[in-house]
């Protein structure tokens, strides 16, 4: 049988990748030797081929890795304006012809067997740099996996780069919804969203589920059939059918094939499952476990001043964003000039179309920005404190590299050498950081509020994250050291290998400047967000949260169809609850202070008209008359809710200090009327009480002016059950659920928590960030240090005859202690003024996360620059100590 003949180039993937990577060579060299190499490949290759598979795969990879690492190596050395290569022994199949070109395959691996022996032969040496990199490697790849998640990771879409969020004003109403679909022509669909969370019931257990009400063409906008049955279509509001995701199919259902068609009672209705998405589909920007038809009808001035819907678009097949954008602006102008009485003249003037990606975990992007630029930072000193440990070790190597040049190595290959030592240390760390930042995302928990679909994991991309900051580090920290130690010249030899140069010295107090600069840039940072944290952790939450515990309640069915239904199932759950021991009071609200996003609706207070006639925006809930006192929330006026405020009496209100600072400094709100949109008619509410402020938006935020209308008057479906118990709230939990369930067993109950635990909550973000920017804070303070000191004490080494004579010769120790500590802060003062200087530059980047604390506080720079400044003297004194009890005999002697 004749064989079958073999190609005469590289041909596949392997070829492919071969002429890709010899583009890393320097333009002259790849001109005079690409064929050369090429025609070198095919051989080998060849000779590898009948040695068998194991050996032709060893050959593609050892010369895939031969080529990107000197491919890369002589395009650095070209761009430092090194020699030009020189051709080197290499290694080549017997009896084969050399080409021209293959000199520079041997040196990888030499100076990769080279290098491990040095590395082993010091070990504590490389045991330091290899640990210290696996920190900063380490714990930048865990939060880099976060930036990927929030940042780069592609939304679950088809082609999801042309699907946008239309943002004039966050929020749209059912009428801007038909607006906007209609007079958009530069896309081709545009679909509504918004939350909807329904009660499942008719199972083992109720559960509240989270869902989501889509228009008719949310899924053909965003692209994703079902993995089982269908997705919504267009006049499924009529039949009702409910579309689940993929793990409430697998954990409720248990991934039971026959699931459509199957009866689901949501919120007392039965609707029939139409079909399961993929797994790792998500309906951004709002997750759901189960999608319904939307029911709004867009037509009806009901809905008017209604702000619930988010608008996504697919872009046409020429449409930009900026199209987008200008003609969003241009339909939103128009509408406010034809709609006054809905829309202010500010309308629509800050409308644009956004990328879908770009509004993922909005909330967290400043934040985890943030962290990642801290982070950063600290590896920008940690790479400099190692090339300052990779000079120190390099001078050690003089008399080595000396015998080396003499031998007749050159410069370019000392280089290669040098650096391809510390590119190995690099690649340890990283692989050691990976290992760490694995550990770190398996132990830390990201928030309860954090969106599912945002899951860090060491994928892919992040592992090429890692290896190219590990590579960079590499760079960073072994190219000054292997440029500067690669000149060595034979003097060293003729000195017994200890002579030493003023460059070096002065390239050691440059990366000690850059340092302390990059360190006080840091703790400036980390003392301005923890002095924000202690700040907005002591603002007053306006109710005692002490023994509190909150739990949320959602009956459906019969027990919602009439108000007077729901006003005696809550009248019997709040009896039954009341009459436990631990319970000392009682009430209940509409939302949750610090977790819920209040509700909005427009107001004309008495006495003040809107410029549009539109109304003023106020947040308003609904709350019963044990709220206020078992919250501890102050009565400042007037009197609270009463048993005479009934469905049947005039409709009251009870308001907050803010709304009574806005619209009724200097007089009396009591008896005043507010007038609201309530069921389409206009209801005029008498207030009767005013209370203390509450912020719901976050300790520190803004308090905005809130109506408070009484649960009999108003009464509302899901409702927050608010009880102090006589001691720990979570010795009651479940007694009060039993408490609950006695009066009606199919009602959910969710979010239970503490009160204490909801306050702890919203601070969870600062908190974290002032930990981890403080953490990071005091690592740059002792990377400092470790770098004042490794250079102080290097001097002192280098000057122990210099000491010695001038003791011997009389000089007093204090003088000698002062001149070691003149050289040793003069770079310390340097990096410090840089610091301040970039530390005034960039403060406005954390304005935003900043409460009570001024980015440019002259004082709190001055506290960071002594802190620094204290630091680098104690890292300094040690070393000195060791100077002034130099024995002059015994330095001598040693010369």
């Amino acid at each position: 049988m004749s064989s079958r003949p073999r190609p005469q180039s590289v041909g596949g993937v392997f070829g492919l990748l071969t002429r890709v990577l010899l583009y890393l060579y320097p333009g002259e060299f790849r001109r005079r030797h690409r064929e050369g190499m090429l025609r070198l490949f095919v051989e080998m290759q060849r000779e590898a081929r009948r040695r068998g598979r194991l050996s032709l795969a060893a050959f593609r990879l050892t010369t895939l890795a031969d080529l990107i690492y000197n491919g890369a190596a002589s395009r650095l050395e070209a761009w430092l304006g090194a020699p030009s290569p020189r051709p080197s022994p290499t290694r080549q199949t017997p009896g084969s012809p050399r080409p021209q070109g293959a000199a520079t395959m041997s040196t990888f691996f030499q100076d990769l067997r080279y290098g491990a022996r040095k590395l082993v032969h010091r070990p504590l040496h490389s045991a330091v740099i290899i640990f210290t990199l696996a920190l900063g490697i380490g714990v930048n790849t865990a939060i880099f996996s976060l930036v990927h998640e929030i940042f780069l990771k592609p939304a679950p879409y088809r082609d999801p780069s042309t699907v946008v969020m239309l943002w004039p004003e966050n929020w749209f109403s059912a009428s801007e919804f038909d607006y906007y679909r209609q007079g958009l022509s530069e896309v081709a669909q545009t679909a509504a969203i918004y939350g909807d969370s329904v009660t499942l019931t008719g199972m083992e257990n109720p559960a509240r589920l989270s869902g989501a009400r889509v228009s008719d063409n949310f899924f053909q906008v965003v692209g994703v059939e079902a993995a089982l049955g269908r997705v919504l279509r267009p006049g499924d509001s009529r039949t009702q059918p409910v579309v689940i995701s993929h793990a409430l199919w697998t954990s409720l259902m248990g991934g039971d094939a026959a699931v459509l068609g199957r009866e689901l009672r949501l919120d007392g209705k039965i609707h029939l499952v139409a079909g399961v998405m993929p797994a790792g589909f998500h309906s951004l920007p709002m997750q759901a476990d189960v999608w319904l038809p939307m029911t709004t009808d867009t037509s009806s001035s009901s809905y008017e001043g209604l702000y619930h819907l988010k608008l996504l678009a697919r872009l046409g097949p020429q449409a930009t964003l900026g199209a987008v954008s200008r003609e969003l602006r241009s339909l939103a102008l128009r509408r406010a000039q034809a709609r006054p009485d809905l829309h202010g003249e500010e309308y629509g003037r800050q409308a644009d179309a956004r990328p879908i990606a770009s509004v993922v975990a909005y909330d967290q992007r400043t934040p985890v920005l943030l962290v990642q630029m801290a982070m950063l930072l600290v590896l920008l000193i940690v790479c400099a404190n190692l090339a300052n440990l990779q000079l120190a070790a390099g001078s050690v190597r003089g008399g080595e590299l000396a015998l080396r040049t003499a031998l007749g190595a050159g410069r370019r290959r000392l280089l290669r050498q040098l650096l391809s030592e510390s590119l190995m240390l690099a690649l340890l760390g990283g692989g050691a950081g990976v290992a760490l930042a694995a550990l770190i995302m398996e132990t830390v928990r990201l928030p309860e509020e954090t969106p599912p679909w945002i899951d860090p994991a060491l994928n892919p991309s992040v592992l090429a994250a890692a290896a190219a900051i590990s590579l960079l580090c590499g760079v960073l920290f072994g190219l000054l050291p292997a440029w500067r130690h690669s000149r060595t010249d034979l003097g060293h030899l003729r000195a017994g290998g200890r002579a030493h140069s003023a460059a070096g010295g002065r390239l050691r107090t440059v990366l000690v400047a850059a340092e302390v600069a990059l360190a006080l840039l840091l703790t400036a940072g980390a003392g301005l967000v923890l002095e924000s944290f202690y700040k907005v952790s002591r603002v007053d939450p306006g109710f005692r949260p002490e023994r509190l515990l909150t739990l949320r309640l959602t009956p459906t069915g019969s027990t919602t169809a009439q108000d007077a239904n729901l006003l005696d199932y809550y009248e019997r759950v709040r009896q039954s609850v009341q009459s436990l021991p631990g319970v000392q009071s009682l009430g209940m609200a509409q939302h949750v202070a610090l977790r819920d996003s209040p509700w909005f609706t427009l107001m004309h207070p008495q006495d003040h008209q809107s410029p549009n006639g539109r109304g003023f925006p106020v947040n308003i809930m609904t709350a019963d008359a044990g709220y206020f006192p078992t919250l501890g929330i102050p009565l400042l006026q007037g009197r609270l809710f009463a048993p005479q405020d009934t469905p049947q009496s005039a409709p009251v209100v009870i308001v907050n200090e803010a709304l009574v600072r806005k619209y009724w400094p200097s007089e009396s709100p009591l008896g005043k009327r507010i007038g609201i949109h309530r069921g389409g008619e206009r209801v005029e509410l008498e207030v009767v009480g005013v209370v203390g402020d509450v912020p719901y938006l976050g300790l520190g935020s803004s308090v905005w002016p809130r109506l408070y209308a009484p649960f009999d008057q108003s009464p509302r479906n899901a409702m927050c059950l608010f009880a102090r118990t006589a001691g720990p709230p979570e010795q009651w939990t479940a007694s009060i659920r039993q408490s609950v369930w006695a009066v009606e067993p199919d009602v959910p109950i969710t979010r239970v928590s503490s009160l204490e635990d909801v306050v702890q909550d919203s601070l969870l973000m600062q908190r974290l960030l002032a930990q981890l920017l403080g953490a990071f804070g005091l690592l740059a303070l002792a990377l400092g240090a470790s770098g004042i000191y490794g250079v102080v004490s290097y001097s002192v080494t280098r000057r122990t005859r210099e000491i010695g004579l001038r003791v011997a010769l009389g000089a007093s120790r204090g003088r000698v202690l002062g001149q070691i500590l003149a050289r040793a802060l003069r770079p310390v003062l340097a990096g410090l003024a840089l610091g301040l200087a970039g530390a005034w530059i960039l403060s406005g980047i954390l304005t935003i996360q900043l409460y009570g604390a001024s980015p440019q506080d002259p004082l709190l720079l001055a506290g960071a620059a002594c802190v620094l400044l204290l630091t680098a003297l104690l890292a300094t004194l040690l070393p000195a100590r060791r100077a002034l009890g130099i024995d002059p005999a015994g330095a001598l002697r040693q010369e």
